[in-house]
């Protein structure tokens, strides 16, 4: 009789639990239906391996992450979406939120935030019409140099500062030239460095792409800058090759009162070029500075550079700088 009780109160121990998780279940559907996943998620994982409660669980953790991930909640999606594992796409969310806080708790964003800031301040700084250079880049500079030594979560977005910056510093140390070829150089240089930083940002970063004025000069112009680059480089070294050759000279025209010398474009570029010549006497004193012009020489055209000179008689010796007024 006693073993007959016991089973009895077990079975009726039993039904009792049955019934309880029984209700609890339906709670835990009513709040899943209701989008209380989190209040749903309890009771699901309290229930253990009843009914189908093990993956109600995964979806609620699932929607949870979800709830936290379109909130930007990154860090309290990035620890369920890592915990469900292969679950749906749990594992490419968590690769997203990963990257999120990873850039937000390193220099990326501050970064992607400041340059914004200092590049819009340039572009409307250059619509006046008596911009300095040297304020502009100082000030852009005090905006972006301080991530040179910061710790990037992406490694590219990192390269993309460092480039920004070595431009922007190129572009200081140009204004300190006081040959004009230097500068130009230099500068153009600068601008070709910055160029090539934004428009990887523009492509890979999203940056200023609802900004016209900034998609109009720094992303449709790059292939410009770096045509008007590589014709500096490509005529200054033509030009020295010839300069410095045995047979060059200058000439003293019949008048007296120019020099010349002829050259040849072996370049594939058009251009108008500067020339500045400085005369000096016998006592190595310089007496006169004066400046020649040339325009729209075509690839494989000859050309004269002619300068004045009041005084050809008292030239010892002269020295020149040559410097371009357009590379196309």
């Amino acid at each position: 009789m006693k073993k007959i009780m016991s089973v009895l109160l077990v079975v009726a121990m039993c039904l009792v639990i049955v019934a309880c998780d029984s209700s609890d279940y339906k709670k835990a559907e009513e709040l899943y239906a209701a989008g209380d996943y989190a209040a749903a998620l309890e009771i699901y994982t309290a229930l253990g391996e009843y009914e189908d409660s093990q993956n109600k669980a995964q979806k609620c953790m699932y929607e949870v992450a979800n709830a936290h991930f379109e909130k930007a909640e990154y860090k309290a999606a990035l620890e369920i979406y890592t915990e469900l594992g292969e679950y749906e796409d749990a594992k490419d969310k968590a690769a997203y939120c990963e990257r999120e806080v990873g850039m937000t708790e390193n220099a990326d964003y501050a970064f992607l935030a400041d340059i914004e800031k200092s590049l819009l301040g340039r572009m409307e700084a250059t619509k006046t019409e008596n911009f300095e250079r040297d304020t502009i880049v100082n000030t852009e500079l005090a905006y972006v140099e301080k991530y040179a030594d910061k710790t990037f979560y992406d490694a590219n977005l990192k390269a993309i500062a460092e480039k920004y910056i070595e431009g922007l510093k190129v572009q200081k140390e140009a204004l300190k030239k006081e040959s004009k070829w230097e500068y130009q150089i230099e500068w153009q240089k600068g601008i070709v460095l910055r160029y090539e930083a934004l428009n990887e940002l523009y492509k890979n970063y999203d940056f200023l792409t609802d900004n016209a004025d900034f998609i109009g000069t720094y992303i449709a112009d790059l292939e410009d800058q770096q045509h008007i680059l590589n014709g500096y480089n490509a005529i200054e070294a033509d030009l020295t090759e010839q300069m410095t050759a045995d047979d060059f000279q200058w000439k003293l025209s019949k008048g007296g009162y120019n020099i010349y010398c002829t050259l040849k474009n072996n370049t594939e570029y058009t251009f108008g070029l500067f020339i500045d010549v400085s005369f000096y006497d016998s006592d190595k004193v310089l007496f006169e500075t004066n400046t020649g012009y040339v325009e729209e020489v075509k690839p494989g055209e000859s050309y004269v550079l002619e300068v004045y000179i009041s005084d050809a008689d008292r030239v010892e010796n002269f020295g020149w700088t040559t410097y371009y007024d357009y590379v196309k």
